[in-house]
């Protein structure tokens, strides 16, 4: 415990704790890059190359590379039966032999099937949502949002059966426990970034609270991509036309009519751009 603390105060962690972070944090190696305590080396002739203690994904040991390699058979099984058969009919010993793995090392990456799908729902949808953000477009604000949820719908279209699975499960997995929650918050938040910048700009009326409108935005959306995903074989088409006029149902109430002058174009309820007026010479 003391070398631990020792090893944390200089910024770096033992290979033993490493093997136990990675045991119960089994994608941390794929995120981060980790430091490692080095052992007092020997005084080197000055033409000797040293290595050094920053490891990369690329660079990891051994029995690192094993365990992420295991990880990722694990999820390519599950996610695999997930979406043939669905959670509730996959057991964790059919993940594991799908996996070639043993029943046992299967429990240190994931305790429950909950656990995988979750793993597996914010290693895709995180990622779909992170590069959606990155290349928001400029605009109104239901055309900012709806750039972030046509990423969703893009993704779900490669793989429908388990995006029905997504839509399914997550809303009924224990947030506290799964991280479900952290994420959720962090999408809103995300949201209610682009909230504040169409309140800024004169869009919003500046009473909008933010993070409620993120919340209700959300609900929206993630109601079409239900039924969607649901009655895809009769509707195999996501209905953008709806959603837009549901988005749009929601924001026409919360629009400054009358944004000050320096805010710049004024935006009209429609969230499109404003329409001139033409004359008519009489």
């Amino acid at each position: 415990m003391i070398a631990a603390l020792e090893n944390r105060d200089r910024g770096c962690i033992s290979a033993l704790d490493a093997s136990e972070r990675l045991r119960y944090e089994p994608d941390i190696l794929k995120y981060e890059r980790v430091q490692y305590c080095m052992k007092p080396q020997l005084k080197r002739s000055p033409g000797h190359r040293r290595t050094t203690g920053l490891r990369g994904p690329d660079h990891i040991g051994r029995r690192e590379r094993n365990k992420l390699e295991k990880l990722t058979r694990i999820k390519k099984a599950a996610r695999d039966l997930f979406s043939r058969q669905g959670v509730e009919a996959t057991t964790i010993r059919q993940i594991a032999a799908a996996a070639d793995i043993g029943l046992g090392t299967m429990f240190l990456y994931a305790a429950s099937k909950e656990d995988l799908l979750v793993m597996i729902f914010r290693e895709e949808i995180g990622r779909v949502i992170g590069r959606a953000f990155v290349t928001v477009p400029n605009g109104a604000l239901r055309v900012q949002v709806e750039h972030v949820f046509a990423a969703i719908i893009t993704h779900h279209r490669k793989n429908p059966n388990l995006g029905n699975v997504f839509a399914k499960e997550m809303p009924f997995i224990a947030g506290s426990r799964h991280a479900i929650g952290e994420f959720m918050a962090d999408l809103y938040a995300r949201l209610a970034g682009l909230i504040d910048q169409a309140k800024a700009r004169g869009e919003l009326r500046r009473d909008v609270p933010p993070t409620t409108l993120a919340r209700n935005l959300f609900a929206i959306f993630f109601q079409h991509l239900q039924f969607w995903l649901a009655h895809r074989t009769s509707n195999p088409e996501f209905d953008r036309i709806q959603l837009t006029a549901s988005l749009e149902l929601q924001l026409v109430g919360l629009r400054e009519l009358n944004p000050p002058p320096n805010s710049g174009a004024r935006v009209n309820r429609s969230g499109d751009a404003p329409r001139t007026r033409s004359t008519k010479k009489s």
